[in-house]
């Protein structure tokens, strides 16, 4: 005949100093089951989810671009915290402005008699067409603030007449 074994049931003193702990505190296997089976579903159609398993957790940090014009000038603002002008390389191939560089992170924390490190490393890469008319010979770029500012000079564009077109009736 099968046994079953019952375990005693929380105190509420217990459920009172950790009232979150039977998350984080029972197996998490079904977690896991569960991210695995969304990856093979998602997988069946083509579509392939990066996880920090396979690529790691840097791999992922792609800063944020806000492209815009501006007084006639084509900008390109790249919000990169954390970071030093020194991290961050931006160059010009034929009509692509590419904004690359590493992140390093390092964080120290000593509190309520603990210590605890965290290092975050990782490099990325951005790369962006310029529109036709630009002057990527008198491209200018300031860094402040974990903020990369880039401006590039626009030709005045024509203004082209504007004229209405008949709609018919098919």
């Amino acid at each position: 005949m099968p046994t079953t074994t019952l375990s005693r049931p929380e105190t509420r003193l217990e459920r009172a100093r950790d009232p979150f702990g039977w998350l984080f505190d029972r197996d998490l296997r079904w977690m896991r089951q569960m991210t695995r089976d969304l990856d093979r579903l998602f997988g069946n159609f083509g579509v392939r989810v990066p996880s920090e398993e396979v690529y790691g957790p840097d791999m992922a940090w792609i800063p944020e671009l806000e492209v815009f014009e501006r007084n006639g000038k084509f900008m390109v603002r790249a919000d990169l915290p954390g970071l030093k002008k020194e991290d961050v390389k931006v160059s010009l191939q034929e009509d692509r402005l590419i904004i690359e560089g590493e992140r390093k992170v390092e964080e120290d924390v000593k509190k309520y008699g603990f210590h605890r490190t965290e290092r975050s490393y990782g490099a990325f890469f951005r790369s962006l067409t310029l529109p036709e008319g630009v002057k990527a010979d008198k491209i200018d770029a300031a860094f402040k603030d974990g903020v990369l500012e880039i401006a590039i000079p626009m030709e005045p564009k024509k203004e082209q007449a504007r004229r209405n077109v008949e709609v018919k009736i098919a």
